[in-house]
């Protein structure tokens, strides 16, 4: 009887990791795995005994947790907060042990995000820059002050571990799959909830800069599969599956003008008595200082981040949906959460 393989997650209970897992836990080949999550909550940690998910009880932040439980693992998946450092040392150092014991090299998938492409501009240009995920010397080129930056290269000069750092753009859509029934994961973390807030704080729609600038979009269950398609990879064979300094994925389907997203919200916020115009309007630095707490997310907000998924495509990716689906998304979204605002 062959032995099965250890999959470590982190993550399971958001949006992504509780979906990549439910994903997974669907496998024909689902026996062949022993799945383990590590679960913050011991509650939470109860009810996902019920999928037959063994629990680690605790934080992927605590290092000698994490570093023990990555180092009874043959692949870790990292859904968790891709800037958490801690987290990504510790699973490292816990693979290394596992290197060490075994002789062979285990596997480590980390999530990361396009808010590492940034251009740091002022929303006043959409970039003809596109980032290639084939292109290493243009991905080794972007600023290590950029966020996730800090993490994505640790994970990548380590020699000992096959590493594959999935770099997914805004996803949207809900998640609907059995660990969202269940109240163990969550189903969506939408740009509408960044967005919506700040407009209804302000009294109407809002723009940074002229929003001319540029982001690459990926609805949730596209994105599943990815992930998918990268975990079978890495399966049949690991060692050429691109990793390390050529194991970077894009995962990103259409793009489109943030300025198309801020008509949408102040459109929605008027139609409902929200907001005083139809149109957007830019937002102050004090604005920016009030209602985001400092520059961080509205620099990001108003930055070109473009890339493409050559690399997710070689392993037969295809994605179907379009910047229309996640405009209707972001749609729909906004004016569900203006409702219940009332």
């Amino acid at each position: 009887m062959a032995t099965k393989k250890t999959i470590l997650i982190t993550g399971a209970t958001g949006y992504i990791g509780g979906s990549v897992l439910s994903h997974l836990l669907q496998r024909p080949d689902r026996d062949s795995f022993d799945f383990r999550a590590v679960i913050r909550s011991p509650e939470t940690a109860e009810k996902i005994k019920a999928f037959g998910v063994t629990p680690i009880v605790g934080s992927a932040s605590d290092r000698e947790l994490m570093s023990k439980a990555a180092s009874e693992a043959d692949i870790v998946i990292g859904l968790a907060d891709c800037d958490d450092l801690d987290a990504a040392e510790a699973t490292l150092a816990g693979l290394k042990k596992r290197y060490k014991e075994t002789g062979k090299r285990p596997v480590f998938i980390h999530t990361s995000g396009t808010a590492n492409i940034i251009d740091n501009t002022d929303g006043s240009h959409p970039s003809h820059i596109i980032y290639d995920d084939e292109n290493v010397a243009q991905i080794e080129s972007i600023p290590t002050t950029n966020p996730h930056r800090h993490v994505d290269t640790r994970i990548t000069a380590a020699g000992y571990v096959f590493t594959y750092i999935i770099v997914p753009s805004t996803v949207y859509g809900t998640a609907r799959n059995s660990l969202v029934d269940a109240g163990i994961s969550k189903h969506s973390i939408l740009l509408a909830n960044v967005f919506v807030p700040v407009a209804l704080q302000r009294g109407n729609g809002f723009k940074i800069g002229e929003g001319k600038n540029i982001w690459g979009n990926i609805e949730i269950n596209e994105l599943v599969d990815f992930y998918s398609r990268v975990f079978d990879a890495v399966l049949k064979d690991p060692e050429h599956t691109p990793n390390g300094r050529e194991g970077y994925y894009f995962a990103s389907s259409d793009e489109c003008q943030l300025i198309e997203t801020y008509k949408i919200l102040a459109e929605v916020l008027y139609e409902q008595g929200k907001g005083k115009s139809p149109e957007p309007t830019a937002l102050s630095e004090e604005e920016v200082e009030r209602l985001f707490g400092g520059p961080y997310v509205a620099n990001i907000m108003s930055s070109n981040s473009r890339c493409v998924s050559n690399r997710g495509k070689r392993l037969g990716w295809e994605p179907q949906k379009t910047k229309q689906d996640f405009l209707d998304s972001f749609r729909k979204e906004v004016e569900e959460q203006v409702r219940r605002s009332k």
